[in-house]
């Protein structure tokens, strides 16, 4: 399966953010300490002091630092008042989470399915996918609650042409086009991140995730998305309503 280069782009600020926030969770600095300079970081992580700036400028928000004038930047707490809850009670609710959060593109290429793949994913080994990876983040802060790889027969792609869009998700964009999804399939787990994983969201390798697996099917049981979605499990919380009905009187 061939994919393409991570690019961060525009975001090496967030990157920044992110690793710097970790390091502070995890004592490298602690409560009380005066972070490295600007021109340090600048070095360290070979960006301008511009993007550290804005890197630092996040950690203020986040109440992570403070600034002091012929001091530095004193870090003030070692956790991140930010938590992200995803509540899911209807199919209405997957198009409130594009609404609440912002996504990057990571990776986007064309796979031909082996038998790994189809028995990973699904469909039949030699069938072509296009497959996708998107970064998601809060749109309250600037840390990552999803990473997503996300899998759409090559038909179905050449049919919506420019996707996904960031205000709908795809399995929206896929039923304007006249096909009819009937049925998710949805499984939760909890795993250990890979190492690709664990890098983007920001999180050590020992730090647990849930994985969310969604099937998309179609009238004919056909397969028209497959998403995997990995949340860092110490900032994510999946919330799911059940209403029961209520009982008969005997």
């Amino acid at each position: 399966m061939s994919t393409a280069t991570i690019s961060m782009g525009s975001a090496k600020h967030a990157v920044i953010a992110r690793t710097l926030t970790n390091e502070i969770a995890h004592g490298v600095f602690h409560v009380g300490e005066i972070l490295p300079s600007e021109a340090d970081l600048s070095t360290r992580f070979e960006v301008s002091r511009h993007t550290v700036r804005a890197a630092l400028r996040t950690l203020q928000e986040l109440g992570l630092i403070s600034s002091q004038p012929g001091v530095g930047s004193v870090v003030r707490a070692s956790q991140v008042d930010a938590h992200y809850t995803q509540s899911f009670t209807s199919v209405e609710d997957l198009l409130q989470y594009t609404k609440t959060t912002r996504f990057e593109m990571l990776e986007r290429a064309e796979v031909v399915a082996d038998a790994g793949f189809s028995q990973r994913v699904g469909g039949r080994a030699g069938d072509r996918w296009w497959h996708l990876v998107m970064l998601r983040t809060a749109m309250e802060h600037d840390l990552p609650v999803t990473l997503a790889d996300v899998f759409v027969p090559y038909d179905i792609g050449l049919t919506l042409g420019d996707f996904p869009h960031h205000e709908m998700p795809i399995f929206t964009q896929i039923e304007k086009t006249g096909a009819l999804i009937v049925e998710i399939k949805q499984e939760i787990a909890a795993a250990m991140p890979a190492e690709k994983e664990a890098l983007i969201l920001g999180i050590e390798r020992d730090q647990p995730v849930l994985v969310i697996t969604r099937r998309y099917y179609g009238k004919q049981m056909q397969l028209l998305e497959v998403t995997r979605t990995v949340h860092p499990a110490a900032s994510f919380t999946y919330q799911m309503d059940v209403r029961l009905a209520p009982q008969r009187t005997m």
